[in-house]
């Protein structure tokens, strides 16, 4: 595709993105693909088209002129039957309905979980409209109700972008705390008995398994630590969302941490071997995938050698 677009494909491409990532789960692959296609002006503008018509299109299915011509379709007389078709007809419909009636109720009752190995995302829509994305080695269960839209994060760190329905919260629990919304933007991590909450939009209630509540607003994060909540402050949400479009963003971040969270995305590990670790610092951005760019610019920052062991594990050693 080229920034002129002579063969003005891109509007169609540009649909079929947008159903792709709107009504299923889609894969690490997918997106990155999504991300270069995009990345193009002719093609981010028709997506951007797309995307609106989307929207405007989810609107109709509360419009009322269309549910009123729905209703009168199905108030409409039908051609008359003997009677004994009747009967059964009206008993094929009864047991028609009771089946699609249990099948319901073990839907609503039955979780949908989602769940991501190494190095893998998935972007899902819910019924309601709302999206997850779900990070690398991460596990959720999720449950639309009536009154209610439940999810829990048994692991890892997903980033919601919630419908708005006031008649129905969006409560994310993990580790016994709970996230508490109606529409709007927000990510929760899970690791190692601490919840981090950071808000990009809207407003979040947090509250504890012990103690304490807090309520976020956007730029700011939260830590629950062994069930207590901790005093909001500010976030950099650039850097603590970059995961969702594929990357890493690291500023002044400590080696380790930098390290950690590079090796949360890829089977062969990274070593630190350096007693001098704990000062040094690191700053760039990465493809969650790359960890040859990763070690290249670690060690050209901090001085320390690259070795690669036969296990396939690459080592920053002095």
């Amino acid at each position: 595709m080229t920034r002129s677009d002579p063969e003005g494909r891109a509007p169609a491409e540009a649909a079929a993105w947008c159903a792709r990532l709107n009504n299923r789960s889609v894969s690490t692959a997918e997106l990155e693909a999504f991300y270069a296609w995009r990345r193009e002006p002719v093609n981010a503008a028709a997506y951007a088209e797309a995307e609106h018509a989307w929207r405007a299109t989810r609107s109709l299915g509360s419009d009322e002129d269309i549910g009123d011509a729905v209703a009168e379709i199905l108030a409409r007389p039908v051609a008359a039957r003997p009677w004994w078709r009747e009967w059964r007809f009206q008993l094929g419909l009864a047991v028609s309905l009771l089946v699609i009636g249990l099948i319901g109720a073990w839907m609503v009752t039955r979780p949908l979980v989602l769940e991501t190995g190494v190095g893998e995302q998935r972007l899902v829509r819910l019924a309601d409209g709302s999206r997850v994305r779900l990070d690398t080695q991460s596990r959720i269960e999720i449950r639309l109700r009536a009154a209610r839209r439940d999810v829990l994060l048994a692991r890892g760190q997903a980033f919601f972008e919630v419908a708005k329905d006031a008649a129905r919260p969006f409560v994310v629990s993990a580790d016994g705390s709970s996230v508490r919304a109606l529409g709007t933007r927000f990510g929760v991590r899970a690791d190692d008995g601490r919840v981090s909450v950071i808000l990009d939009e809207g407003s979040v209630r947090v509250s504890g398994r012990e103690s304490g509540t807090a309520t976020l607003r956007p730029g700011q994060m939260v830590v629950v630590a062994g069930g207590r909540v901790g005093a909001p402050a500010p976030a950099d949400t650039e850097a603590m969302t970059s995961w969702t479009s594929g990357r890493l963003v690291f500023r002044d971040t400590p080696l380790a941490t930098a390290v950690a969270e590079m090796n949360r995305y890829n089977n062969a590990p990274i070593l630190l071997d350096a007693r001098r670790a704990g000062t040094m610092r690191v700053s760039g951005m990465f493809d969650t995938g790359n960890s040859d760019a990763f070690v290249a610019a670690a060690s050209a920052v901090s001085g320390l050698r690259i070795d690669h062991p036969a296990d396939g594990s690459v080592h920053l050693v002095e």
